[in-house]
């Protein structure tokens, strides 16, 4: 009796020995199951927005929005450097002289890390400039996201303050939940709102026919099967309405792209390094 009473304990002891290696075990794979179920944390995006064209009271309208990553800081840093190296400096397009414009877009090509960064839709007829710049915005947003989680700070070009708030609403009409919208002036303008109103710059360049404009744009069609319908001539050639272009990579890894669309035809354009 004495042998059974030892065993029963021994047995007693013995489950209580292996019970806390049966509960890590099994906390681990609580542990495993809950680690497979996390979801992805959202990206983290910054987008720099300005348009051109209202002065032409509805005949050419353009929108860029530049978007970036988690790599925002090293662009921004290089895209400064850019501008003192090319002489362009912290001054608008406009404001640049045509030698140092040249310099900035030659240095863009340059940078690989804007690839599938840059977004441009053009539009014509049209004067309801606000909610163009809104939709813009919104659609470039959802092509860089591509259904991704994200956070979006947004920073618009002389954007006022009771505009932030309907900027903001738009959007999420838009589907643009998780964002910051905020106005910049053009003191307060960074690298990349100068970047978006260089590319804006560009763009109404090469639709008023500005010959170096046009070639920037359009210089490698042909190898690309394309018609860009630009020419250097003094007639609007930017062809169609709506959206958008990307600054993606090519084979040689640098590349400057621009798609036109309009509901006739798309047409493409890239310039490689």
């Amino acid at each position: 009796m004495s042998i059974s009473r030892r065993g029963a304990s021994g047995q007693s002891r013995e489950g209580k020995a292996g019970a806390p290696g049966l509960n890590t075990i099994a906390k681990s794979a609580m542990s495993s199951t809950v680690t497979g179920m996390e979801t992805t944390p959202p990206q983290k995006l910054h987008a720099y927005v300005d348009e051109s064209g209202q002065d032409t009271e509805g005949r050419f309208f353009v929108v860029s929005v530049v978007l970036f990553g988690t790599d925002r800081d090293t662009v921004l840093a290089r895209l400064e450097a850019l501008e003192d190296r090319s002489r362009k400096g912290r001054v608008k397009w406009r404001r640049a002289r045509y030698a140092f414009r040249q310099a900035y877009i030659a240095g863009l090509l340059d940078m690989p890390l804007l690839a599938e960064s840059i977004f441009v839709a053009t539009f014509r007829h049209a004067r309801n400039y606000f909610a163009l710049t809104v939709e813009s915005t919104a659609r470039a947003i959802t092509a860089k996201t591509q259904g991704r989680a994200y956070r979006v700070t947004i920073f618009v070009d002389g954007l006022t303050r009771p505009e932030q708030a309907t900027f903001t609403n738009r959007l999420r009409a838009r589907g643009i939940a998780r964002k910051k919208v905020r106005g910049v002036r053009d003191e307060q303008s960074n690298a990349g709102v100068r970047l978006a109103d260089a590319l804006c710059g560009l763009i109404r360049d090469a639709d008023e026919g500005e010959p170096w404009a046009v070639a920037t744009l359009g210089a490698v069609a042909p190898a690309q099967g394309g018609d860009t319908g630009l020419k250097a001539k003094k007639a609007p050639v930017v062809r169609g309405n709506s959206l958008g272009c990307l600054w993606q990579p090519t084979r040689r890894m640098v590349g400057f792209r621009l798609c036109f669309h309009s509901r006739a035809r798309t047409s493409a354009v890239s310039s490689s390094l």
